[in-house]
């Protein structure tokens, strides 16, 4: 049987829990499998595979997936302008910096050549 026979469906997006929390939309993550890792040097697995689910977004109502991929794209459109205009202020903040230290250099010189 179908899960979209069912009324639910797999909205595989990055951060969709996030929205789907942020909107109130109920759902439960999409576990796809599981992935097998060897034991590493942690006493605790050491002596065996550990085995970690593979989730790949999350399982909702099939009448809320569209909601949820226009909050998607929302939340996309406002993560990225709040990217753009924090890299905006760091350039900003490093070329304040650049010319702070080449005022400071050309004050220093200055007074030592004035001073010999």
């Amino acid at each position: 049987m179908c899960i979209r026979d069912r009324g639910i469906v797999i909205v595989p997006l990055q951060n969709a829990a996030a929205v789907a929390r942020k909107i109130s939309v109920d759902f439960r993550l999409a576990v796809l499998g599981f992935t097998r890792e060897d034991g590493g040097t942690n006493f605790r697995t050491a002596y065996g595979n550990r085995y970690t689910p593979v989730i790949d977004g999350v399982v909702v109502l099939a009448e809320n997936e569209e909601k949820l991929v226009r909050a998607h794209r929302e939340y996309i459109a406002v993560k990225e302008e709040q990217n753009r205009r924090r890299t905006s202020q760091r350039a900003r903040n490093m070329w304040m910096h650049f010319c702070q230290r080449l005022v400071a250099t050309a004050r220093l010189e200055q007074m030592f050549n004035q001073g010999l």
